[in-house]
């Protein structure tokens, strides 16, 4: 017995030692907030009209003759830097006259060269107005003109280019129409009719964003002076939903980029000497018009380390978690070939041509399921630890059981007994009574028949 008892108190403390083991092993993996990843794809049966970001790159946005005429010395020290014989065969004119061809082929390098001294107000002088060229947004199988009604132009300024941001509500909420009507509309749902000049990008964004300043980010529109062409623009829209702290991908429900920006623009303005950070997207009239811009890059193209480093590294670690909902717009889009007699440019929107993509992110280890995993465990070890006391209560009603059916039995015989007993106690009883009752019977006939006999003799 003793024996048994040891054996069984071994085991159960293996038991034991497995239970917490599993326990803790179950735990450390829940407190660790893991994520796994979920991409998922849906087509959308309702097509909405996003934001419109407009970006014209610096150079081509002002008027050439306006920014030479506020920094003559550093023009002409550009445009001889540009002119790639050498200068000093040319005229101070024919150094403008290929200094301003060069500007307009080539708008993106001249922006850069222009960064290096512009400042706001040299941008708000010499600038026109990209508002003024924008005609119409057509809207739906109607053709409605939306833009004066229900549509919202704002102007935006980096050290490279100048942005419009044309956004529409119907209602505070976006335009909207069903899938099965843009697809009857000759597979368009919009127009923007423009007079934008020869290069310029077209990108869709959420409203509540800032434009985005990178020129990659759009689908660039590329023409001859004076000529509009027709192209076609659509999109594609990822959502991005991610679990915040402590979750591992540790993001936060705010807008990352302003909050970068605003930290940026604070940090960049408490300098010694104030500037304009010139990769971050300004709101038109907002900031003292003598700030300039401090470039990252020099006017060969190499990297200009004069940005101070404390003011990335204290923004970059105040803001480094990401957004916990994200709407992004990827655009793609076509520029269709041939010359027109159009008066003006056309930009088809065509409704997205891939599936709306989600990208979700859900704990590896649900609650509910740690709990399942925990009390599973639990059971299992409590399953063990009252094994011997299951038996042994098994084997006690299975006894009992038995001990009862005899007892039941021996009663039952008992009963049957004495029942037998009675019955043949009773028939005897009524025997004797029946044969004392024929006894009277029999005396009372005999006495009849002698009192009988007496009175006939």
């Amino acid at each position: 017995m003793r024996i048994i008892l040891a054996k069984f108190s071994f085991v159960n403390l293996i038991c034991t030692i497995g239970c917490f083991l599993q326990i803790y092993d179950i735990t450390r993996r829940f407190l660790q907030f893991k994520v796994r990843s979920d991409v998922s794809y849906k087509y959308s049966n309702v097509i909405e009209l996003p934001a419109i970001d407009l970006m014209i790159p610096l150079a081509t946005a002002i008027n050439f003759t306006k920014i030479f005429n506020l920094k003559t010395e550093m023009m002409i020290s550009i445009c001889k830097s540009m002119v790639k014989t050498n200068s000093e065969n040319f005229t101070l004119k024919q150094i403008i006259e290929s200094c301003e061809n060069d500007f307009k082929n080539g708008p993106i390098m001249s922006s850069f060269a222009l960064c290096s001294f512009i400042t706001i107000e040299d941008i708000e002088k010499s600038a026109d107005d990209p508002r003024d060229n924008i005609l119409a947004i057509i809207w739906g199988q109607s053709s409605q003109d939306i833009l004066k009604e229900s549509c919202q132009l704002s102007r935006y300024f980096s050290g490279y280019a100048i942005y419009v941001r044309i956004s529409c509500l119907q209602n505070s909420k976006p335009f909207n129409m069903s899938m099965d009507t843009a697809t009857m509309s000759m597979k368009i749902f919009g127009a923007l009719h423009n007079t934008l000049r020869s290069y310029y990008g077209l990108r869709f964004a959420d409203p509540s964003s800032l434009p985005e300043p990178d020129f990659t980010s759009y689908f660039i529109i590329d023409h001859k002076l004076g000529e509009f062409p027709v192209a076609a623009a659509s999109y594609t829209k990822t959502i991005t939903k991610s679990l915040r702290n402590p979750y591992e991908t540790e993001c936060q429900y705010y807008d990352k980029v302003k909050s970068m920006f605003e930290c940026l623009l604070n940090s960049s303005l408490k300098q010694k000497n104030p500037f304009l950070v010139p990769t971050m997207v300004y709101e038109w009239g907002k900031y003292p018009s003598n700030l300039g811009f401090k470039p990252t890059t020099d006017l060969d193209g190499n990297y200009n380390d004069e940005i101070p480093d404390e003011i990335l590294k204290h923004c970059t670690q105040k803001f480094y978690a990401n957004e916990c909902e994200k709407v992004a717009y990827r655009v793609e889009g076509k520029i269709y070939p041939g010359k027109t007699k159009n008066v003006f440019g056309i930009i088809l929107l065509e409704p997205p041509r891939t599936p709306t993509m989600y990208l979700k992110a859900y704990p590896k280890l649900q609650w509910s399921e740690y709990l399942i995993f925990v009390g599973s465990i639990l059971g299992i070890w409590f399953g063990f630890s009252v094994s011997d006391q299951l038996i042994k209560s098994i084997q006690y009603i299975k006894s009992r059981s038995k001990k009862m059916k005899q007892e039941s039995k021996f009663q039952n015989e008992i009963e049957t007994v004495l029942l037998s007993n009675t019955i043949q106690y009773w028939n005897q009883l009524a025997n004797q009574k029946g044969k004392q009752k024929n006894d009277k019977i029999l005396w009372a006939s005999s006495k009849y028949k002698r009192d009988h006999l007496r009175s006939r003799y």
